[in-house]
């Protein structure tokens, strides 16, 4: 569905298969198309269904506080998640702008917040063996529970 400069926000949400096209176009895989529009609809859920060109930055910065501090049901959401919420909506309101679907981007100003990521080691294939192993040879009368469980990983592994 094409919509006018002054399309409702849920049709260009759910309904535009320009803006479906745009993210397959962009190489995004069917679960991050997934991810997108349960954010997107979030955002909906916030807002109502207003026309794009009446979503002010502060109504968006005002949905955004709301789903950070759990105001949908009690959900606090990390700082990682609501970066990838808030990334979600600069790129959705710019391609809107872009489009002509929307006058203004309310996402101008909006800015990630920066965190610190703790690096992790990978698992190598050797310790998972190893991991394995001692739960087999334990005592543990649950440990035999299911041996294909080890199997599956044998066959599996890189």
């Amino acid at each position: 569905m094409y919509g006018p400069p002054d399309a409702f926000l849920q049709n260009a949400l759910t309904n535009s298969t320009d803006y479906q096209r745009h993210l397959k176009a962009s190489g995004r895989s069917k679960a991050t198309l997934v991810s997108y529009g349960s954010k997107l609809k979030m955002l909906v859920d916030r807002l109502g269904n207003p026309r794009l060109d009446r979503i002010s930055g502060n109504k968006l910065n005002a949905a955004l506080v709301e789903l950070e501090e759990g105001q949908d049901g009690g959900r606090l959401r990390c700082p990682n998640t609501m970066n990838q919420i808030r990334s979600i909506y600069r790129l959705f309101f710019a391609w809107c702008h872009k489009t002509g679907r929307g006058k203004r981007n309310p996402t101008a100003n909006l800015e990630l917040s920066h965190q610190d990521y703790t690096k992790t080691s990978p698992t190598t294939p050797e310790e998972v063996r190893m991991f394995l192993q001692t739960i087999a040879l334990s005592d543990e009368r649950l440990s035999k529970r299911d041996p294909s469980a080890c199997l599956r990983y044998e066959f599996h592994s890189p």
